[in-house]
């Protein structure tokens, strides 16, 4: 469980379970060479770019639909004036429960639920 702010909104990341984790992790396994490229270091994100959109635009909509459907599950939203988290998706709607929350959010919390979900896997990575 990790929290972070984003766009002045506090936001708190659940776990994905390790089946669901192996499972996104093939899903998205081209975005996520590139993506341990990053984190490993040596190599300049620029140059990776073109490679990473590339990947991303190769990715299935079922594929992607994975990655969005599974982060903002596990992911709720602090309620204004108070200590208590609400999560942000609705299931029934396919979509988040707040209209602030637009694409660029959306990647931002998507960023943060796959570095609270796969930082171990990224460490081990860069170990060797």
């Amino acid at each position: 469980m990790a929290d972070f702010d984003i766009s002045g909104h506090s936001y708190r990341s659940g776990k994905i379970n390790g089946k669901m984790q192996f499972k996104l992790a093939k899903k998205i396994a081209p975005v996520m060479v590139i993506m341990m490229r990053l984190a490993k270091g040596g190599a300049d994100m620029f140059d990776l770019m073109e490679p990473l959109a590339q990947a991303v635009a190769d990715m299935p909509d079922e594929n992607s639909d994975l990655l969005f459907d599974t982060c903002m599950k596990v992911t709720s939203r602090k309620v204004p004036g108070g200590a208590n988290y609400a999560p942000i998706w609705n299931e029934g709607a396919e979509r988040t429960m707040y209209e602030d929350i637009d694409l660029a959010v959306e990647l931002k919390i998507i960023a943060e639920v796959l570095k609270d979900n796969f930082s171990s896997f990224f460490i081990a990575f860069q170990q060797g």
